[in-house]
């Protein structure tokens, strides 16, 4: 009777009729309060949801259901910190995984974050917040992307490129690739520096467009226009991408090759807009 009056938008006649159920045979309280907090999720009663799975909390603190149902609420609530606590009661599923992922992202972004103003403490606490991640989830993908980006925020770009350096050796990811050929660069010999890490790294990958794009660029801010325009077409040989294509527009505009460099640049445009950018 309840689920009927919760599918009719009933919800005082649900709650109604739950109340009586409970009130009818105390013994089966916990199942009612359960089904309380399932229909009001289905009604996106999320917060209202939160406060009945909380009050059954203390007495199940590792039911299953009661740990899933809240951590669902949490997620569409937006409330990621919270999510992350129930985590690692929750069996790894792709999204419970997702999630942890995510919640750590906002942190990284946040301990990273400055309004323009020197922060000799910054790198220090982005430091200690990688330190503070489950080792389970440090060779995802994009939270060593987080921590480089947050490193970079907060001054700290030399220690980015270490980390970076160090991730491409153990695995190999086109996203970390691109990154590294991105970071800010203190002059030409530090770009020079990162384009020799860089071409050892062919030897293992001779076709990465992603890598190759990074040579471009790193070839580039070395002041070897030449080579970055053998690396930028040997990229697009492997994948026409749009970023790829915008670096080499750069160059021909450099060169004073405008028509090729407005070419380039619609290309560009086209493929970005067919969702094929890569950074």
């Amino acid at each position: 009777a309840a689920r009927a009056r919760n599918a009719l938008g009933d919800t005082a006649g649900r709650d109604d009729i739950l109340g009586r159920a409970s009130a009818a045979l105390p013994e089966a309280a916990f199942v009612v309060a359960l089904t309380r907090a399932e229909l009001q999720q289905v009604s996106g009663e999320w917060t209202e949801s939160v406060a009945t799975l909380n009050s059954l909390l203390p007495k199940t603190p590792r039911h299953p259901l009661v740990l899933r149902r809240l951590f669902d609420a949490h997620r569409q609530q937006g409330d990621l910190d919270a999510a992350l606590e129930l985590a690692p009661r929750l069996a790894d599923e792709p999204d419970v995984t997702a999630v942890r992922v995510a919640a750590w992202q906002a942190r990284f972004a946040a301990a990273g974050a400055n309004d323009g103003e020197e922060d000799a403490g910054a790198p220090g606490r982005v430091r200690a917040l990688w330190r503070a991640l489950p080792k389970a989830l440090r060779s995802a993908e994009p939270l060593l992307l987080a921590y480089a980006d947050a490193l970079v925020r907060a001054g700290a770009a030399g220690t980015a490129e270490t980390v970076l350096r160090s991730a491409l050796r153990r695995a190999w990811h086109p996203s970390w690739v691109l990154r590294y050929g991105t970071l800010p660069l203190d002059a030409e010999r530090d770009a020079a520096k990162r384009l020799a890490e860089a071409v050892a790294w062919r030897r293992r990958h001779p076709d990465d467009a992603a890598l190759l794009l990074t040579l471009g660029r790193l070839a580039n801010a070395a002041g070897d226009a030449e080579a970055a325009e053998r690396h930028l077409q040997a990229s697009l040989a492997v994948r026409r991408a749009a970023a790829t294509l915008a670096e080499l527009a750069r160059l021909r505009a450099a060169w004073g090759d405008h028509a090729e460099a407005n070419r380039f640049l619609e290309e560009a445009l086209a493929l970005a807009q067919g969702g094929d950018g890569e950074s």
